[in-house]
This record gives structure tokens, C-alpha cells and sequence, in this order.
């Protein structure tokens, strides 16, 4: 049987690092040679959700193969829709703990 508090709260977890992250490329986008940040979202053991923060992908170069320091990767519109979902994301699990919590709550009312 699923631990739904658990995996709740690992979803939870995975859309404030999603918000973060996000906020985080936001911030630094006119910053020169910034690699925006990525999450990678996978499922867990059990069901939950584990996030990790991927490594920014390898400088560009440019035709003669000399590396663009000062170009940014930062895609302000994508960046954006990451925030919104992650919100999105944080918003619904929290709800869905706060629910757990008041139904193991009312059990124990029921059985204690």
C-alpha cells in the first residue's frame, strides 16, 4: 500500500526545488555565461518523486570551435511556464498533505 503522505511529500519537495531552480535561472538571466539550471523529476521508490538538479549542459563553441563565455541560455518565456507549473504543482500537494493529514487525524479520533 502506498505511504500517500510520503509521496505527497515528495512531490512537494520536487515542485519547491522546481520553484527554485526556476527562480534561480530568472535571476541570473543577464547574467553573462550563465547555463540555466534544470530539475529532472523521476518516480521513486514506493511512488513518490525524487528531483535532482541537473548540471548545466557543456559550454557552446562557436565555428572555429573557440567556447561563447558570454552567451546565456536562459529562455525567460520557458523559465517562466516552469514557475507557473511548479506553483501549480507545490499549490495541489499541499492541499493533498493537508487532506491526509486531516484524515488520519479523524481516524484516530474514530480508533483512539
Amino acid at each position: 500500500m502506498l505511504n500517500v503522505v510520503a509521496v505527497t511529500e515528495s512531490a512537494l519537495a520536487a515542485g519547491m526545488l522546481r520553484q527554485q531552480v526556476a527562480a534561480s535561472n530568472i535571476a541570473n538571466a543577464n547574467t553573462p555565461g550563465y547555463r540555466a539550471q534544470r530539475v529532472e523529476q523521476r518516480t521513486g521508490p514506493g511512488g513518490g518523486v525524487s528531483a535532482t538538479v541537473e548540471p548545466p549542459p557543456e559550454p557552446l563553441y562557436d565555428r572555429r570551435g573557440q567556447t561563447l563565455e558570454q552567451i546565456n541560455d536562459v529562455n525567460l518565456a520557458k523559465e517562466a511556464v516552469d514557475l507557473k507549473e511548479s506553483q501549480h504543482q507545490v499549490q495541489v500537494n499541499a492541499a493533498a498533505l493537508k487532506r491526509a493529514y486531516e484524515t488520519q487525524g479523524s481516524l484516530l479520533d474514530i480508533y483512539g
